[in-house]
């Protein structure tokens, strides 16, 4: 077992249940751009990465994820 370290990567999730498919996948991603439009956020388009966190024998309460990285610095409010 390796464990490796990274610098925190800003990301922008949108999280979602049921199997995770071709077109569900771009239907969120197209959901979580809208979002940051309307939030006026900055974010990369020219990639997203998508996460599905279930075993396939998992039939119900299934999580997945769709994530834009965040553009201009954090591109989050300040906390």
């Amino acid at each position: 077992v390796f464990v490796e370290r990274f610098p925190a990567l800003p990301t922008y999730v949108r999280s979602f249940g049921g199997w995770l498919t071709g077109a569900n996948r771009r239907a969120h991603i197209q959901a979580l751009d809208a979002s940051l439009g309307r939030d006026a956020r900055r974010f990369d388009r020219s990639w997203h990465y998508s996460a599905g966190y279930n075993s396939p024998m998992k039939l119900f309460g299934r999580h997945n994820e769709v994530w834009r990285l965040a553009g201009g610095g954090l591109g989050c409010a300040p906390e």
